[in-house]
Protein backbone atom coordinates (compact mmCIF):
# COMPACT_ATOMS: atom_id res chain seq x y z
CA UNK A 1 0.00 0.00 0.00
CA UNK A 2 1.68 3.43 -1.09
CA UNK A 3 -0.18 5.35 1.31
CA UNK A 4 1.56 3.65 4.61
CA UNK A 5 4.92 3.81 2.83
CA UNK A 6 4.31 7.38 2.10
CA UNK A 7 3.34 7.89 5.90
CA UNK A 8 6.78 6.32 6.76
CA UNK A 9 8.77 8.24 4.97
CA UNK A 10 7.03 11.52 5.97
CA UNK A 11 7.04 10.65 9.68
CA UNK A 12 10.60 10.08 9.32
CA UNK A 13 11.44 13.49 7.15
CA UNK A 14 9.41 15.22 10.31
CA UNK A 15 10.84 13.35 13.42
CA UNK A 16 13.96 16.33 14.15
CA UNK A 17 11.03 19.43 13.79
CA UNK A 18 11.63 21.60 16.78
CA UNK A 19 9.42 22.33 19.85
CA UNK A 20 6.69 19.88 17.81
CA UNK A 21 4.84 17.42 19.81
CA UNK A 22 4.02 13.95 18.27
CA UNK A 23 0.41 15.22 17.52
CA UNK A 24 1.94 18.22 15.33
CA UNK A 25 4.42 16.03 13.59
CA UNK A 26 1.71 13.34 13.08
CA UNK A 27 -0.47 16.05 11.40
CA UNK A 28 2.39 16.98 9.08
CA UNK A 29 3.16 13.69 8.07
CA UNK A 30 -0.37 12.93 7.08
CA UNK A 31 -0.75 16.33 5.03
CA UNK A 32 2.09 15.70 3.17
CA UNK A 33 0.89 12.05 1.80
CA UNK A 34 -2.70 13.39 2.03
CA UNK A 35 -3.30 12.49 -2.02
CA UNK A 36 -1.82 9.24 -1.12
CA UNK A 37 -4.21 8.61 1.56
CA UNK A 38 -7.23 9.36 -0.80
CA UNK A 39 -6.28 6.78 -3.10
CA UNK A 40 -6.04 4.22 -0.73
CA UNK A 41 -9.85 4.54 0.69
CA UNK A 42 -10.85 5.36 -2.73
CA UNK A 43 -9.53 1.84 -3.50
CA UNK A 44 -10.65 0.12 -0.05
CA UNK A 45 -14.28 1.67 -1.18
CA UNK A 46 -14.54 0.39 -4.34
CA UNK A 47 -12.83 -3.15 -3.23
CA UNK A 48 -15.51 -3.26 -0.38
CA UNK A 49 -18.63 -2.28 -2.54
CA UNK A 50 -17.61 -5.31 -5.24
CA UNK A 51 -17.02 -7.62 -2.27
CA UNK A 52 -20.94 -6.35 -1.66
CA UNK A 53 -21.55 -7.30 -5.17
CA UNK A 54 -20.36 -10.60 -4.89
CA UNK A 55 -22.30 -11.26 -1.53
CA UNK A 56 -25.28 -10.22 -3.35
CA UNK A 57 -24.80 -12.31 -6.65
CA UNK A 58 -24.08 -15.20 -3.93
CA UNK A 59 -27.82 -14.66 -2.36
CA UNK A 60 -29.38 -14.65 -5.58
CA UNK A 61 -28.27 -18.06 -6.61
CA UNK A 62 -28.87 -19.45 -3.42
CA UNK A 63 -32.45 -18.47 -3.52
CA UNK A 64 -32.80 -19.56 -7.26
CA UNK A 65 -31.38 -22.70 -6.06
CA UNK A 66 -34.38 -22.90 -3.53
CA UNK A 67 -36.85 -22.02 -5.81
CA UNK A 68 -35.46 -24.86 -8.35
CA UNK A 69 -35.39 -27.43 -5.85
CA UNK A 70 -38.97 -26.32 -4.41
CA UNK A 71 -39.77 -26.52 -8.67
CA UNK A 72 -38.26 -29.58 -9.26
CA UNK A 73 -40.10 -31.51 -5.94
CA UNK A 74 -43.86 -30.36 -7.30
CA UNK A 75 -42.80 -31.45 -11.01
CA UNK A 76 -41.63 -34.67 -9.99
CA UNK A 77 -44.65 -35.01 -7.04
CA UNK A 78 -47.61 -33.80 -10.01
CA UNK A 79 -46.08 -36.68 -12.00
CA UNK A 80 -46.81 -38.81 -9.16
CA UNK A 81 -43.02 -39.90 -8.80
CA UNK A 82 -42.82 -38.08 -5.08
CA UNK A 83 -43.14 -39.91 -2.21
Amino acid sequence: MDYKRWHAKATLQFRFEKDSTVATREALAFDACASEFEAAKVTEAVYRGLQEKGRNVRAQLDALRSINANTRASITWAHGEGG
